[in-house]
């Protein structure tokens, strides 16, 4: 992907990210370009959560930085980010159990484990995932709420 590319993509994130802000809801066909450079719904929400890794990847790296409890620092970066990115952790919410996240998701509880130290990288892959999972769910009362009940799947009929 060409630098043209790149930055067109992000916008058609940043116009999904202000149509749910706008309308409480994704409608991959009301996104501004979405279908020219997004195969369809599982893959602009997959590069959504690409998006929300690269910020928390920073936010952890930047929170483990300082002096500290790496649990705490990393809890504190997963919850800044959610704070401040109210309507992507929404989209992400909303979408969690599509199958599409479930690697990405997989990839992120790993690094939230390994990250806090609550884990070392020779444990199986499985026991990592799973204590990140845990510590995942522990931030997600805190998190932004999801969008309105039904959102994913009338977004799944509408730009699948």
């Amino acid at each position: 992907m060409g630098w043209a590319e790149f930055y067109r993509r992000r916008d058609v994130l940043f116009s999904a990210l202000a149509q749910v802000a706008r309308d409480g809801t994704l409608v991959f066909d009301r996104v501004s370009g979405a279908r020219e450079v997004f195969a369809g719904v599982d893959d602009l929400v997959l590069a959504l959560h690409h998006r929300w890794s690269l910020l928390l990847q920073a936010r952890i790296d930047l929170a483990l930085s300082e002096p500290g409890d790496p649990a705490d620092a990393v809890t504190r970066a997963w919850l800044a980010l959610a704070a401040d990115e109210p309507v992507l952790r929404a989209v992400l919410d909303a979408h969690e159990h599509d199958p599409v996240l479930a690697d990405a998701i997989a990839r992120e509880n790993r690094v939230l484990a390994l990250d806090a130290g609550l884990t070392h990288p020779n444990q199986h892959v499985q026991v990592i995932t799973e204590i990140g999972h845990a510590l995942r769910a522990s931030l997600r009362p805190s998190a932004a709420a999801p969008l309105r009940p039904g959102a994913a799947e009338a977004l799944r009929s509408r730009g699948a």
